[in-house]
């Protein structure tokens, strides 16, 4: 087990309320669980923050023995899970540590530039590239290397290279990685905790497209990770963004607010015909809303681009069209006439709880049903049965000798579902 895994697992408002710590706020963040902050922002820290340097390596093992009531989902201890889970929090905390020293090292470290030993910092201004320095990038010097030899940096040398964090807080990074000056377009990755973040000054309120404009203008570039550190502010938006940025802007934000909606900024770039090819990924209600704001008929474009393959065994599975097929002597064979999409799975107090939509011909509804519903194909054919006629869809079909694999094929295509405690994911 790692950090962030386990650090999804404990219930960091009730650990704090029982450490006697009632002046925290709380925010859960995917893939990285609980982080607590004060009303300034001066501490954000996750549960191992929390309890200090001296406690951190037996948290674990606190928790999963003596206090399983603190725990959202069940943990076993392990002892080779502690081992595993102390070595990944030191290597956390050793790339964090070296990300913030190459950011001091760049206000002194010098280097050769046409013959001329000059400061790095200076270098990158007389070029015009600014952004790199407000924009929170470090610099590998041989102090970096030597302080942090432990870490495995490549074999060849990298000195004056930059060092590129990446965030999930304003106050963790989450990946680390490094290219030269003049070829900001060419990121070499060093360390990553399970997935990348945002990159540059999340304090700015601006965000900015790509490398090229990272480097002479002072923002961030987006990541949904930093929508859930923005609830207290007003983010404004590079015109240079384009329609696959304000795309992804407009799905992942539930707590920014921005000067102008990227879907207005859309609609002023006069592009709105090549959102046909960025629809794949949105769900049924955001297209409906998409629709309804541009004026645009893209449900057919949707539908299109949805299309999914899986195999499970010898066999190949297809979800095309609301409908499920699967390949039978190199021809496709309809298995139903609708499909289930699952897009998030809740634990509630007793049992968990499916929610997502119903697809039929050219119909959506949404839907939730019972953990129990998804335990046998009876069940389950049960439900779904249920479902389309208490909404009025009508009546779900399925292939005979797929009766019996039905569930097994929904799972198949929805097997990526995160599961979520019951509670908001802001406190």
């Amino acid at each position: 087990m790692k950090v962030n895994s386990f650090n999804s697992k404990i219930n960091l408002p009730k650990f704090c309320a029982k450490l006697g710590y009632t002046d925290y706020q709380f925010v859960r963040v995917p893939t990285f669980g609980w982080f607590a902050y004060n009303k300034a922002k001066t501490f954000i820290g996750t549960a191992f923050d929390v309890v200090g340097q001296a406690e951190r390596n037996q948290l674990y093992k606190s928790i999963t023995k003596d206090h399983p009531d603190l725990l959202d989902f069940e943990v076993t201890y392990s002892e080779l899970s502690e081992t595993k889970m102390n070595y990944n929090l030191l290597e956390i905390q050793l790339w964090n540590a070296a990300a913030a020293f190459a950011r001091k090292e760049l206000e002194t470290y010098k280097t050769t530039f046409n013959g001329e030993k000059k400061l790095m910092k200076d270098i990158l201004n007389e070029h015009g590239l600014s952004g790199f320095i407000s924009n929170k990038v470090g610099v590998v010097s041989t102090a970096v290397l030597e302080k942090f030899s432990m870490l495995p940096w490549p074999k060849r040398d990298i000195r004056g290279k930059l060092l590129l964090p990446s965030f999930c807080s304003p106050a963790q990074v989450c990946s680390v990685d490094y290219f030269a000056w003049d070829s900001p377009n060419t990121i070499y990755p060093l360390w990553m905790n399970d997935e990348r973040g945002w990159y540059g000054s999340i304090g700015k309120r601006h965000i900015i497209t790509d490398m090229k404009e990272f480097a002479t203008t002072e923002g961030f570039i987006w990541d949904y990770k930093a929508d859930y550190w923005l609830d207290d502010a007003v983010v404004s938006l590079s015109e240079n963004l384009d329609i696959s940025d304000c795309i992804k802007l407009w799905t992942d934000s539930k707590f920014a607010t921005f000067t102008k909606s990227p879907l207005t900024q859309i609609i002023e770039s006069g592009k709105v015909d090549e959102l046909k090819s960025h629809v794949g990924k949105l769900n049924f209600t955001q297209i409906q809303k998409l629709e309804e704001v541009t004026g645009e008929k893209l449900f057919p474009y949707w539908k299109q681009a949805r299309e999914q393959q899986v195999q499970i065994g010898d066999r190949v599975f297809l979800k095309r069209n609301n409908r499920y097929y699967v390949y039978k002597k190199g021809n496709l064979m309809e298995i139903t006439n609708f499909a289930v999409e699952i897009d998030k799975i809740v634990r509630t107090e007793k049992s968990f709880l499916r929610s997502g939509y119903l697809h039929y011909g050219n119909q959506s509804v949404p839907f939730e049903m019972e953990e129990k519903y998804f335990t046998t194909n009876h069940l389950f054919q049960r439900g779904i049965k249920e479902k389309f006629l208490n909404a009025g869809l009508g009546v779900p079909i399925i292939h005979p000798d797929f009766a019996n694999r039905a569930l097994l094929i929904v799972d198949s295509f929805s097997s990526g579902v995160s599961i979520s405690p019951e509670e908001s994911s802001r406190i």
